[in-house]
């Protein structure tokens, strides 16, 4: 409207000045229209200056919003299986690991066996000196002898009334005195001889052929392989959290081996001194590859759920008492970031249970978190 504002009141004043003459009037006319183009020409040149102006603020501005929103990433949450677990330490036991002692002394006459020897059950494994009673045993298996053939002649008399009753009670109390003497020097006699309570192998041996060993030195230790647990003592927090036939992981640093195997049985005492009770965990050793007392480290669930939400543990922050995370939400056009308190529960190998607050299918955001603040426009990351 500017233009033509300025063209029409040029034309008046051409109008209201100029002569009569038609020539002139023509010349002055042209001349009037360069002048306008001129202006008009300007115009246009300013007007393009301000467009360019309103168009570098508007990138400005258009690149000030881009820069203003948190760039980030989420992770939408779904439900699935939880599981916390308890790290405890525990050793290979073995029911059949003893050290044998000889119950009288003397001097060790014979030693049988070796470290490494296998043994059975009831196989002789070393002999002390017992002469004196081995002789008094002689002397009364002498004599057992002489009075069960007058109890048996004895006997056979008195039941065809010949000879007294007393006679015939007096060779019968004899010969059962004389045979009960035998059993208890033959057990005396048995305790100068070591053998093996079960079949095994023989771990070590401390005696040594003509040396004196006195009653209750550890004579030789037999161990049996195949009959082994893991026994672990657990604080009793614990209690009720395991069960037998629970499986278990069992980790042998020593050997550098995992086995998954089950509980066999919970204690259901605690002990006094340490406020533990214990866990018996059954193994397989056929190859005889775990020793007793070898270290075992017990990976049990103490605790489980399904259908849980649980997110990695490094996204939730505290204020206070207070925890929370950043959630993506739509809001109008764009997405922000809202901040959600949440209630968690255990941790387990870096992902958090999270027991109310949050729900399948949020977006929670799990890089670019830290410097948010609620309300943050959102740029999300693929």
């Amino acid at each position: 409207m500017k233009k033509y504002f300025i063209i029409s009141l040029s034309a008046l004043t051409l109008a209201a000045c100029s002569p009569k003459d038609p020539a002139k009037k023509l010349e002055s006319l042209k001349a009037e229209k360069d002048k306008v183009h001129a202006e008009l020409v300007l115009l246009q040149l300013q007007e393009d200056s301000l467009q360019n102006e309103i168009d570098k603020l508007k990138n400005t501005l258009d690149t000030a919003k881009d820069i203003a929103k948190a760039q980030v990433k989420v992770l939408t949450l779904a439900t699935g299986n939880f599981s916390h677990s308890v790290e405890i330490q525990g050793l290979v036991y073995s029911e059949n690991n003893v050290t044998l002692a000889a119950e009288n002394g003397g001097k060790v006459m014979k030693v049988y066996v070796k470290e490494g020897d296998n043994v059975t059950q009831g196989q002789k494994l070393a002999d002390l000196d017992g002469g004196i009673l081995e002789s008094q045993l002689a002397e009364l298996n002498t004599r057992l002898e002489l009075a069960a053939e007058t109890y048996k002649k004895q006997d056979a008399l008195w039941k065809k009334r010949i000879g007294t009753e007393m006679q015939y009670l007096q060779a019968k109390n004899n010969y059962e005195a004389l045979k009960n003497q035998k059993n208890t020097v033959t057990q005396q006699v048995s305790k100068f001889h070591l053998t093996a309570p079960f079949s095994g192998v023989i771990d070590e041996v401390f005696l040594r052929e003509g040396e004196v060993s006195a009653p209750g030195t550890p004579a030789i230790r037999l161990v049996n392989l195949n009959n082994i647990e893991v026994k672990a003592d657990v604080s009793e927090k614990y209690v009720g959290a395991f069960k037998k036939g629970d499986k278990v992981s069992v980790y042998f640093p020593a050997l550098r081996d995992t086995v998954q195997t089950t509980i066999t049985a919970v204690g259901n005492v605690i002990n006094p001194n340490n406020r533990t009770f214990t866990l018996h965990i059954a193994l397989n050793n056929k190859n005889h590859t775990y020793k007793p007392n070898l270290l075992a480290l017990i990976e049990a669930s103490d605790f489980s759920a399904t259908e849980a939400i649980s997110v990695p543990a490094k996204l939730v922050q505290t204020e206070g008492k207070r925890k929370f995370v950043f959630l993506a939400v739509q809001q109008d056009s764009v997405m922000v970031a809202q901040e959600r308190t949440i209630e968690t529960g255990p941790n387990a190998k870096g992902q958090i249970l999270v027991s109310s607050g949050l729900n399948a299918g949020d977006q929670v955001v799990n890089e670019g978190y830290l410097n948010l603040e609620d309300g943050d426009v959102l740029d999300i990351i693929k």
